[in-house]
């Protein structure tokens, strides 16, 4: 399972090296927009460039970028200055938008792939298993092996495209930045952080026990419908169609509760 994991990875190297970049970039673009938003009320606040404060120089660098533009002739530089971060901050979010379709894209297609070369290989692989080994893992624990655990791993490439990058450099960027705004702001920023790192930790924990709760349900499920399906005949034969439907409803309670 791990080679056939390694393979496939290599085998899409590039996508796990491009979708990520792709989405350093949107998360660029996220920090920046409040920052221009930020420059503009600066402008409007000081009216020019070289009053404001010294220690302002990210809101300085981004408001000497608006006033790069020419402005729309109106008689309030104001007005004009608004405009023009407007149409900074819109052109943003549209390059955001396409980056972040273009990402999902190449998400979707790679954990899909990811996932075919992974049941392709680990197929293969029980193929060349004897009887008794295939007896001895059990037939239920390898359609889960081929169904549900594939499918997790598609849906860890999925996440780890779209937010492996994304998340923590949104985070240390907006940390960052909070306290090159304010020190008191970012102190306070700063004290979240350990409370929200412990509460996806917690989560995380949880779940990896649940998660193999959950399999070794998902075995049970697939024993059990294999079960069902060859001993139709019986089942109608005895008229036990309903037990079985009652049977089926309340495990998959079980299972979601």
């Amino acid at each position: 399972g791990m080679k056939a994991c390694k393979d496939s990875f290599k085998k899409h190297l590039f996508s796990f090296i491009f979708g990520p970049a792709l989405k350093l970039i949107e998360a660029v673009f996220d920090l920046l927009i409040p920052l221009f938003m930020k420059a503009v009320i600066d402008l409007a606040k000081y009216g020019d460039v070289s009053l404001f404060p010294n220690n302002a120089f990210i809101s300085k660098s981004l408001a000497n970028f608006i006033r790069l533009f020419p402005s729309f002739n109106f008689d309030n530089r104001i007005i004009s200055d608004a405009i023009i971060c407007f149409i900074i901050i819109l052109a943003m979010g549209l390059v955001g938008f396409a980056i972040t379709m273009i990402t999902q894209y190449i998400a979707a297609r790679t954990a899909s792939e990811v996932g075919y070369d992974i049941r392709k290989m680990t197929f293969e692989k029980i193929m060349t298993f004897s009887k008794k080994n295939r007896e001895q893992i059990k037939q239920s624990k390898l359609i889960t092996i081929l169904n549900a655990d594939t499918y997790q791993v598609q849906q860890g490439v999925l996440i780890f495209i779209r937010l492996i990058v994304r998340a923590p450099f949104i985070i240390l960027g907006a940390l960052i930045i909070s306290f090159l705004l304010s020190v008191e702001c970012g102190f306070v920023f700063l004290s979240i952080i350990p409370l929200v790192l412990f509460i996806v930790l917690f989560i995380m924990k949880k779940s990896s026990k649940g998660y193999l709760s959950i399999q070794s349900k998902l075995d049970d499920i697939s024993l059990k419908t294999s079960d069902t399906i060859e001993g139709i005949k019986v089942i109608k034969a005895f008229n036990k169609q309903e037990k079985e439907n009652n049977y089926w409803f309340y495990y998959w309670c079980s299972i979601i509760i």
